[in-house]
């Protein structure tokens, strides 16, 4: 249930990040913001598989 909505959120993050305007100072923290979000949830995900194969 967790990792769904991680990746729902992901994704309308992207989706967000990409019609943001670039020249803006809101768009450029707002990048910065997606992109740490993303780093997290990849680092989540991450860690989750390798528990799923290791255990």
């Amino acid at each position: 249930m967790v990792t769904k909505v991680l990746a729902a959120v992901a994704i309308l993050a992207v989706a967000a990040r990409l019609f943001v305007r670039r020249d803006s100072e809101l768009a450029r923290r707002f990048r910065i913001f997606v992109d740490v979000s993303l780093l997290l949830i990849v680092v989540l995900y991450g860690t989750r598989l390798i528990q799923l194969y290791v255990l």
